[in-house]
């Protein structure tokens, strides 16, 4: 809102999910997922075993961009990388929803 200055958190954080969302939109083996508060939860799917350096890359090009980026407020942002398991499925029948389970959305969760 104008008088919090809440308008310019919301403002800010669009910036980073449109400049994080294109940064998935060219990588093809990347998922992303619905994040928790103020998490941007993506994994990679590992056909060829590549995927753990291929997120290494993507975090660095993050952190590189987003210095680049201006903002009013500080940015602090953090990034892990897991690479267990997930498993992924439509859950419930009043309100179905896509959900993930596995040590990567928990470390994710633990983050946010």
């Amino acid at each position: 809102d104008a008088e919090g200055g809440g308008g310019d958190l919301f403002s800010q954080m669009s910036q980073c999910v449109v400049y994080l969302d294109s940064l998935v939109d060219s990588r093809p083996t990347f998922q992303k997922h619905a994040g928790v508060g103020n998490c941007y939860q993506l994994w990679a799917v590992d056909a060829e075993g590549g995927a753990a350096a291929e997120l290494a890359r993507f975090a660095t090009e993050v952190l590189l961009g987003l210095a680049e980026l201006e903002f009013a407020q500080k940015l602090s942002v953090c990034a892990a990388i897991d690479s267990g398991c997930i498993t992924t499925g439509i859950v419930g029948r009043c309100c179905p929803r896509f959900e993930a389970f596995g040590s990567p959305v928990r470390v994710s969760l633990a983050m946010a």
